[in-house]
């Protein structure tokens, strides 16, 4: 009989919203959208509210050391996307 930790310490070939929620400390809702400007595929095993989304470990972990090379250039300001403005209530469309 197979012991319950040699099981859980083999890693899974895939991150659940919720372990990159964690890793990443963002909401769900961050992690979706990071997941989506980076390209990730998501994998969906069932539908509707009953399905569950899994990330690639690869991918993720690709992502990640990207993010890292790229904080680590001198020229790491010029990679990030400027914030865009938000628009005031009391404000033309205009201006």
């Amino acid at each position: 009989m197979k012991s319950l930790e040699t099981s859980s310490s083999v890693l899974s070939p895939f991150f659940s919203p919720r372990e990159l929620q964690e890793r990443w400390r963002c909401s769900r809702t961050s992690v979706d959208r990071i997941a989506r400007r980076a390209g990730m595929a998501r994998f969906c095993l069932g539908e509707g509210r009953n399905g569950i989304v899994r990330y690639s470990r690869k991918e993720v972990e690709a992502f990640e050391a990207k993010r890292r090379r790229e904080s680590q250039s001198p020229a790491y300001g010029l990679l990030v996307r400027p914030f865009r403005k938000c628009k005031s209530a009391g404000t033309a469309a205009g201006s």
